[in-house]
């Protein structure tokens, strides 16, 4: 395997999921210095575990510009996720359902949930590597159907769940 975009990709994805999920921690309720402390801990973890490949002799300065522009990227969506009243429900959540006679399966990158008065509400953030000029073209074009697919699918009640791709 060669480090290349999608390898990039699906490490910092983990980052930022290993470092949202930890048992210990609702990262909304953390202040700066034990959020740094976890994302730090995640990306140990992560480059340990499923990330090897960076840590080849030669490669510390892709791994120190990698840790540091994801950890700004990790930092904005905890912001976003807090400000906004939203908890982190789980990572990679699995979900099935009927819809329109269609039988439905996906997993969301981040599934998010608040309770307003009444059933609670989710909402589902799909992270992706770069190109962000691609994806908002695809929403801005009405070419997007995998936000469109998820809205749908984890929403029990017959409506939609608010959505977005956040670019790492």
């Amino acid at each position: 395997l060669a480090d290349d975009s999608r390898f990039m990709g699906n490490v910092s994805h983990r980052v930022f999921q290993y470092a949202l999920t930890r048992p210990e921690a609702d990262v909304t309720l953390l202040d700066q210095p034990a959020l740094e402390k976890l994302y730090s801990e995640a990306v140990d973890y992560i480059l340990q575990t499923e990330g090897m490949l960076l840590l080849e002799k030669g490669k510390e300065d892709r791994v120190q510009s990698l840790y540091h522009a994801i950890k700004e990227k990790f930092l904005a969506l905890v912001k976003h996720i807090s400000e906004n009243n939203w908890v982190v429900e789980g990572c990679e959540a699995h979900k099935e359902a009927v819809r329109s006679g269609l039988r439905l399966q996906g997993y969301a990158d981040i599934l998010l949930s608040h309770k307003k008065k009444g059933p609670k509400e989710y909402a589902i953030i799909d992270l992706k590597w770069q190109s962000g000029k691609y994806y908002s073209s695809l929403m801005n074009e009405d070419r997007d159907l995998q936000l469109a697919l998820y809205s749908t699918l984890f929403n029990d009640l017959g409506g939609f769940s608010p959505t977005a791709y956040f670019i790492i």
